[in-house]
């Protein structure tokens, strides 16, 4: 999130640090991992998310668990740590300015100073940190004897979704809305869909009423935007009419609430048409050649699948052209993770590397496009057949014992090599991997390997094989 404070950033990031992994992991360990702490800020922040859990779950649901012998470790059995991140986060002096702004436009800034006991200095010095992420939007904070929230009326408003979203995932959840008030967007939500014939599920409703509040907000500012203004480059757009009962919305404004419901994918695609009708695509070209260059990269699409993903990356495209994400603000979206993703899918991901790399050559649209990459990754785990990517091993199987122990041995590596996709052969000539208990005396080709094991099968067995695996299929999957 923009210019949270240092001590705010540092407890979230400790935070992501844990949550992927299961040991406790040293105060030296952890800031040696984040780099820029220094240990002492390291060991505080600890000692105070420690208190901080304590306070927000019972002990049976989440636990900051710090041992001296040991170090850190976080331990979670039914709750997620969202609720603490956003409580730290919306006692930041950043969301405060944010949200006020997105609500209000102007702020009179002695009053600002007052209410948050803060000195001008202060706030001009986070208005300076905010202002350079929020330039890449084309918005600016300006400060005077007024604070005010400037830039196209149609970023402001996607800029105030993301932010609210982000930092909450639901209304309810939003600290400065009164009950009234959040039963009305509630409602006039409800309204919205059912006027639409989309059916939404109550945490559906949560989500789509931030963007309804969005909206709702601006409109009482007398924030005017342009009719069409996400399809500006476009006039094959046809909108649905709007309802009577938003008789205080203008035509653009809700043009821009079901454009935006549209390019950022908020309703299932199969709804698609009761948002908008749209008869082209923008970015014929290069969404033909995101489809090239996958199926040369990872695998053959079905043309009702060619025909969903060309939909998909219409929306992206037209979404980065109004509002282009830029790394940071994507990183809080969480819906990736480095960590493990890499462990979990090595062969689609070095695929999809290769695909993006040539994607980028190709087409320069792509380039700076970190929001495109990520959808486009998530798009290839949603359509990937993982059974045809999983790494695909023959093996055969001597013991000098008996077939029964042949058998054992089977088994084992069964569960040891588990992320592979195992056939035992009859035949050592069609095997990639031999292992025998004793001196295999049959001669091998180059590409075979032969493994000497234990008969029990150590651990010390176990490790080699899954090495011997791994360097295999690697070889297979260069070749």
């Amino acid at each position: 999130m923009f210019a949270l404070h240092k001590s705010v950033r540092l407890k979230r990031d400790i935070l992501e640090v844990l949550e992927n992994t299961n040991e406790y992991i040293s105060t030296k360990q952890l800031t040696d991992i984040l780099v820029y702490p220094s240990f002492n800020s390291v060991k505080q922040a600890c000692a105070e998310l420690k208190q901080q859990f304590e306070q927000f779950y019972h002990k049976e649901d989440a636990e900051f668990s710090i041992k001296v012998s040991e170090g850190v470790k976080l331990i979670r059995h039914s709750a997620n740590t969202h609720h603490l991140i956003e409580e730290l986060v919306a006692n930041d002096l950043a969301y405060t300015l944010l949200f006020n702004l997105l609500v209000k436009r102007t702020l009179v800034t002695d009053l600002f100073l007052e209410n948050n006991y803060i000195t001008r200095t202060t706030l001009y010095n986070r208005i300076r940190i905010l202002n350079d992420s929020l330039h890449r939007y084309g918005l600016h904070i300006a400060l005077s004897s007024r604070i005010s929230f400037r830039g196209a009326e149609h970023h402001i408003r996607m800029f105030g979704y993301i932010f609210l979203f982000n930092c909450h995932r639901m209304i309810q959840f939003l600290p400065d809305i009164t009950l009234a008030n959040q039963m009305n967007i509630e409602q006039v939500t409800t309204n919205i869909f059912d006027y639409l014939k989309i059916p939404i599920s109550k945490n559906q409703k949560q989500k789509l009423a931030i963007l309804t509040y969005i909206n709702t907000e601006s409109i009482k500012t007398h924030s005017h935007i342009p009719e069409n203004i996400l399809f500006q480059h476009t006039n094959s757009i046809i909108y649905p009419d709007k309802p009577d009962f938003l008789s205080h919305w203008s035509m653009s404004d809700w043009q821009f609430y079901v454009a935006f419901l549209y390019i950022y994918n908020l309703i299932d695609s199969q709804y698609n048409d009761q948002l908008i009708l749209k008869s082209e695509f923008l970015f014929e070209e290069a969404i033909q050649t995101w489809l090239i260059s996958f199926e040369k990269y990872l695998f053959p699409l079905f043309e009702s699948e060619k025909k969903a993903t060309k939909i998909l990356l219409d929306k992206q495209l037209i979404y980065t052209m109004n509002f282009p994400f830029e790394e940071k603000l994507l990183d809080n979206f969480n819906e990736l993770n480095d960590y493990t993703d890499y462990q979990q899918f090595p062969e689609l991901i070095e695929r999809f590397d290769f695909f993006w790399q040539e994607l980028t050559e190709k087409q320069k649209i792509y380039q700076n496009s970190e929001y495109i990459r990520r959808m486009s990754l998530l798009t290839a785990i949603k359509l990937v057949d993982f059974e045809q990517l999983t790494p695909k091993l023959k093996i055969y199987i001597f013991s000098d014992i008996s077939d029964l122990h042949k058998n054992y041995l089977r088994a084992r590596l069964k569960t040891t090599l588990t992320t592979y996709a195992l056939t035992f052969v009859e035949n050592y000539k069609e095997a990639q991997l031999i292992i025998s208990t004793i001196e295999f005396l049959e001669e091998l080709n180059e590409s075979q390997r032969l493994l000497q094991v234990c008969s029990n099968f150590s651990l010390i067995d176990m490790s080699i094989v899954e090495r011997a695996a791994q360097k295999i299929t690697s070889t297979a999957i260069d070749g």
